[in-house]
């Protein structure tokens, strides 16, 4: 998150175009299989997904190590074959490091964060529908990611995908004791996945975008200005 200070005659409330981002590398090996019987507090459900994390990488190389500490980690989750998601279960390795887990961790939440779910009614090429989700971070947004099919091959689906986020809260409380309200938010967003009707995860593509929000006081004429940006890549290699 990138956080800034101007005059409110200064502020473009228009989310810029891409950002400046830390990339992690997580390869998953895994799969989808028929999910059993429920146990206490978790819905039925039609498949169980469970991946492990390789060897982990990040562009910071001061987290080298502790990225690499991660190796290992489970994600995995009960859904249905539509791709709706219910119960999470992650667990890192007895070995991470904090700093390890916390960054492979975000990530694999990331991944959760913009879930490819099919409508119940047959689609083909040119169906358009929105699937909202929270997502949790240094702020929580709410998100409406939109999806539209280009193509189908087969069990092979192709989409152009659209993210459009906003705070879930409208006002932050500072450390003073003085609220600052949400006066505006924007998504810039691009993105288009591959995915496989049979895999639990796309299969290809990538989408990135970035918020800003723009917070005032009632009696101020500076703004703080939060940008957010994201970035998912798959790849099935």
């Amino acid at each position: 998150m990138n956080q800034t200070l101007m005059q409110a005659d200064a502020v473009d409330v228009q989310a810029p175009a891409g950002g400046d981002v830390e990339r992690l590398t997580v390869p998953l090996t895994g799969a989808a299989t028929a999910a059993g019987d429920p146990a206490e507090n978790e819905r039925a459900a039609s498949r169980d997904v469970e991946f492990r994390v390789g060897q982990p990488s990040s562009s910071n190389l001061e987290l080298t190590d502790d990225i690499r500490s991660a190796e290992g980690f489970l994600l995995g989750w009960r859904g249905e074959d539509d791709g709706q998601v219910s119960t999470v279960r992650l667990a890192a390795p007895k070995d991470a490091t904090d700093e390890g887990r916390s960054e492979v961790e975000q990530a694999l939440l990331k991944l959760l964060s913009m879930p490819v779910v099919f409508p119940a009614e047959a689609v083909g090429p040119g169906a358009t529908w929105s699937v909202d989700s929270r997502v949790t971070g240094e702020a929580t947004l709410l998100q409406t990611t939109t999806y539209s099919i280009t193509a189908v091959d087969g069990d092979r689906v192709e989409l152009d995908v659209d993210v459009q986020q906003r705070p879930a809260i409208g006002a932050l409380t500072m450390e003073d004791g003085q609220s600052l309200n949400v006066l505006n938010s924007n998504t810039t967003s691009e993105g288009a996945l591959t995915v496989d009707l049979g895999r639990p995860l796309p299969v290809d593509g990538r989408v990135s975008y970035t918020t800003r929000v723009v917070y005032g006081g009632a009696e101020s004429d500076v703004r703080v200005v939060q940008d957010t940006t994201t970035s998912l890549a798959f790849t099935d290699s």
